[in-house]
């Protein structure tokens, strides 16, 4: 028996998500308020631990569930956008905003919202303010990692200038570039470079809309003028006449330590390219809907194997930051079928893979850090209908 300080959750059902292993029926999870300690049938464990007990009842549990892409600089526009115009439409009532005024209070307030929902890692994409960003998450709890977004056509900076600087306990500042159609080649090059030469994870926006495909088909649009109104002139820009994917992998920005977002255009080839590259996909199916873009080949995107992660994007294309709204909206209209193991994967150990945060989070094992979540009872209706 252990005399250690321990607590010990009790719940009628905890799903590890440790490949293999069976959800565990009437279960315990032993933990000193930091690291998980051990988990399995309550019997067992309640006659080898001693400490107070949290008993949660009728409860299924599972590993603390990633947020795989915000904009967290933007939840002061929250109902500010249009809806179900298209993205040209979308980014003409964004930019008509006052896009970076940061609230830090109502930043912080959604941290805490979603850590009581049972979200234990954000990956933040920031314009202006990743540092700042960083500062209130490190502050909420939640692990993260807080990316600078690189954009525009201006001539690229030194290498050493892309990763900001910052210290923080629970979490890493990286770079991540916009989009293809919106940043300099040679900038998201440089981006690229600066992640791997750190061990950062790498993001880019990929593949969102036809806008983007268009462009660098080389068509004059209404969405290159409204670029440009925006001050993001595509001086010089070259246009490659490929798909954003195959682009991407031209300039090297492709493999399993780069999260490309969205991936809604995607062709049969392209996702035969982003399989091979072993790039991770984060979906937001809400915030494409939101914004009337369609929506990602989610079941050819699983079929063929690519690691798939779940994100909500920013309050200016969402409704809420919860990704248990995201994977239920997701799930409703799922053609191929989906198991509740499957599901959980999009939020834990998927992402946990793609951050490089396997050793912490991802599944529920001892050592782990003792984050958890309890499943929303809706979402199990959906998948165990």
């Amino acid at each position: 028996m252990s005399t250690r300080n321990l607590s010990i959750l009790r719940a009628a059902r905890v799903m590890s998500m440790v490949p293999g292993q069976e959800p565990i029926r009437d279960a315990a999870i032993v933990h000193d308020g930091r690291f998980i300690v051990q988990i399995g049938p309550w019997t067992e464990l309640r006659a080898r631990f001693r400490g107070p007990v949290e008993d949660l009842g009728g409860a299924t549990l599972c590993p603390g569930v990633f947020n795989s892409h915000t904009h967290l600089e933007m939840c002061h526009l929250l109902g500010k956008t249009v809806r179900g115009q298209g993205f040209t439409s979308w980014i003409k009532s964004l930019v008509a905003n006052p896009m970076y005024d940061m609230d830090d209070a109502e930043v912080a307030a959604q941290c805490r919202r979603i850590r009581r929902l049972g979200t234990a890692h954000v990956a933040d994409i920031s314009t202006k303010q990743a540092p700042r960003i960083a500062g209130v998450l490190d502050e909420s709890g939640l692990f993260f990692v807080a990316f600078r977004e690189m954009i525009f056509f201006s001539p690229p900076p030194d290498e050493q200038d892309f990763v900001p600087d910052g210290e923080f306990a629970n979490g890493v500042l990286s770079c991540a570039g916009h989009a293809p159609y919106s940043t300099h080649p040679e900038t998201l090059r440089r981006a690229k470079r600066a992640c791997a030469a750190r061990g950062l994870p790498h993001s880019i926006h990929l593949a969102e809309n036809e806008e983007e495909s268009r462009i660098l088909m080389g068509e004059r649009i209404e969405f290159v003028e409204v670029l440009e109104r925006a001050n993001i002139p595509m001086t010089g820009f070259r246009p490659p006449r490929v798909s954003p994917v195959a682009y991407a992998l031209d300039l090297g920005l492709l493999d399993p330590d780069t999260l490309a977002v969205h991936c809604v255009t995607v062709s049969d080839e392209d996702i035969d390219i982003l399989r091979r590259t072993g790039t991770n996909v984060c979906l937001c199916p809400r915030s494409n809907d939101y914004i009337g873009e369609g929506r990602a080949p989610w079941e050819k995107l699983r079929a063929a194997g690519v690691n798939l992660c779940l994100g909500t994007d920013g309050l200016a294309s969402n409704h809420d930051l919860d990704v248990w709204n995201e994977l239920a909206f997701l799930k409703e209209r799922f053609v191929d079928e989906l198991s509740l193991e499957d599901g959980l994967a999009l939020l834990t150990r998927n992402p946990a893979r793609a951050f490089r945060a396997e050793n912490r989070l991802g599944t529920l094992e001892p050592g782990k850090a003792a984050r958890w979540s309890v499943v929303p009872e809706n979402v199990l209706a959906l998948f165990e209908a």
